[in-house]
């Protein structure tokens, strides 16, 4: 989500017609009319010492934007050591604005998905907009916003004629699947996989003794990501859950089709049999009979689809016009 966030800082300027300040745990944005000063100082999502430092600083952070003038503040990250600077924020009569990019909570244990449900309602009261990257019937129907994933750049914008293997590639974690991707290599020794991405699965090791199978099981750079889609024809996500999939957008962008199980909002994101294919929900035989049969004299014209799917709805001209659009709109009201 890194370059959707980044994407989002550099629009923020004075073409909206507005004094902006911009605060991030991780981001710098490159813009010099935008004034740069840390959220908080815990990097890690959960416990953290830092965390008891941000209890002080938050507030008085919040006290020193409304003395600046700051009306709204929009937190691109819900982060939990924002929570002390927003609601003093609010008590202070200023707007706060949240994005939340991920609902699926399954994946996590009991205790875990119990205090992010709960979590979760907190930034919804605190919010006065919520901003989702797709749609979620959890999200108070007044407050919500939904802005999909865009912003990527375009990074291939010729078909593609030739590839050589299947990639599955991201963090990995238990709810992607990764036991369907080692199915299929045992299943169609014929073909070629790669799994590529940091991240921790008892499969890793099953994988990697396979002949068919190459695993980088490691942070991918970003000087890695054009050779490695180069040579994929397809890019698989088996997921068993999600609310949106940052891989299928960036996908589109290197003109690679996906292959995605119908869960969370993957649907929302893809035209199926035009940029990739959309199985029904676990069913892997019909993920397996997808790619066993994709035809290559298909790929060239498939990966073409996605080259305009992307430009059409992922692009940074579209991002650009939602957030000018929410901005103004934001500002305006609050004037």
């Amino acid at each position: 989500m890194q370059e959707f966030f980044s994407a989002k800082a550099e629009l923020k300027g004075s073409e909206i017609g507005a004094k902006l300040l911009f605060l991030s745990c991780n981001l710098a944005p490159k813009s010099p009319l935008i004034s740069k000063i840390p959220s908080c100082f815990s990097r890690k999502p959960f416990l953290d010492i830092l965390m008891l430092a941000d209890l002080i600083y938050g507030p008085l952070l919040a006290f020193a934007m409304r003395l600046r003038g700051i009306k709204v503040v929009h937190f691109t990250t819900t982060h939990f050591s924002n929570i002390p600077l927003a609601i003093m924020f609010r008590l202070l009569n200023g707007q706060v604005m949240s994005t939340v990019h991920r609902f699926d909570l399954d994946s996590y244990d009991i205790f875990r998905r119990l205090f992010l449900t709960l979590y979760e309602k907190l930034i919804f009261l605190i919010s006065g907009k919520i901003i989702i990257l797709s749609d979620d019937a959890r999200v108070p129907a007044g407050k919500k916003i939904v802005i999909p994933i865009a912003g990527y750049k375009q990074q291939v914008k010729e078909s593609k004629k030739t590839a050589s293997y299947d990639m599955f590639f991201g963090r990995i974690d238990d709810y992607k699947g990764l036991e369907d991707i080692l199915r299929l290599a045992q299943e169609l020794p014929h073909l070629k996989f790669v799994v590529a991405g940091n991240g921790y699965s008892p499969f890793i090791s099953d994988l990697r003794s396979l002949e068919n199978v190459t695993v980088i099981n490691r942070f991918i750079a970003d000087s890695e990501l054009q050779g490695l889609f180069s040579g994929a024809r397809l890019v698989l996500l088996p997921y068993k859950s999600i609310s949106q999939s940052a891989v299928q957008i960036l996908s589109y962008s290197y003109a690679t089709p996906v292959v995605c199980y119908d869960v969370g909002n993957l649907k929302e994101f893809i035209m199926d049999g035009s940029t990739g294919y959309l199985v029904p929900d676990r069913d892997y035989l019909a993920f397996k009979k997808v790619i066993e049969s994709f035809d290559m004299h298909n790929l060239c014209g498939m990966s073409g689809n996605c080259i305009s799917y992307f430009k059409s709805r992922f692009s940074d001209k579209v991002l650009y016009d939602q957030y000018y659009e929410l901005y103004s709109n934001t500002l305006l009201g609050s004037s």
